[in-house]
């Protein structure tokens, strides 16, 4: 055989295994790899704080004389369970413009968690880069801090979710949609 012939049949052999491999590869299913990618600030949910069980009050018998008239026990007094208080708004945090525009806030969508502030602090300084007017809450959880940063909605659920999918893509995390107090 000629070795030109030879050289031009080891070629097509060549190009005919490429086209097999990267054809498919080139025109198969497109999955986004960023869905198997999983950050590291987005592990295991920040635990919620449960209610302690409060006893229920004993009531004794009341003692009955001829003499004396009847009275109720006394309950004993109420005191309200601890509750999570936000952070002081920081003064780089602009304010509401009208009362108007914080009493139509009807979405919270928080972000991510971190237990130290410096780490929410770079967050939040990369979201308003971003545009976006981002604050966060700190909860004293089981005796540790967590430092909560959210972003406060005024548009529907439907545009709430629209943007908390495109922060979810664009910072790679799992956020939660949470109704506004």
């Amino acid at each position: 055989m000629d070795e030109m012939i030879k050289q031009r049949l080891v070629g097509a052999v060549v190009l005919a295994l490429l086209a097999a491999i990267l054809l498919p590869w080139l025109f198969g299913d497109p999955r986004d790899p960023r869905d198997s990618i999983q950050a590291s600030f987005a592990g295991s949910p920040v635990p919620q704080p449960t209610p302690e069980p409060r006893p229920e009050p004993t009531l004794e018998p009341a003692r009955q004389s001829a003499a004396a008239p009847t009275i109720a026990p006394r309950r004993p007094a109420r005191t309200p369970a601890p509750t999570a208080r936000p952070a002081p708004v920081e003064a780089s945090t602009p304010p509401p413009a009208t009362a108007q525009a914080a009493d139509s806030a009807r979405w919270v969508l928080q972000l991510v968690s971190y237990r130290q502030r410096k780490q929410a602090d770079a967050f939040l300084e990369r979201l308003r880069k971003d545009g976006h007017a981002a604050y966060y809450e700190s909860v004293t959880i089981q005796g540790r801090t967590y430092y909560r940063v959210r972003l406060k909605l005024t548009d529907t659920r439907a545009g709430a979710l629209r943007l908390k999918k495109k922060l979810e893509k664009t910072y790679r995390l799992q956020a939660q949609l949470l109704a506004s107090r």
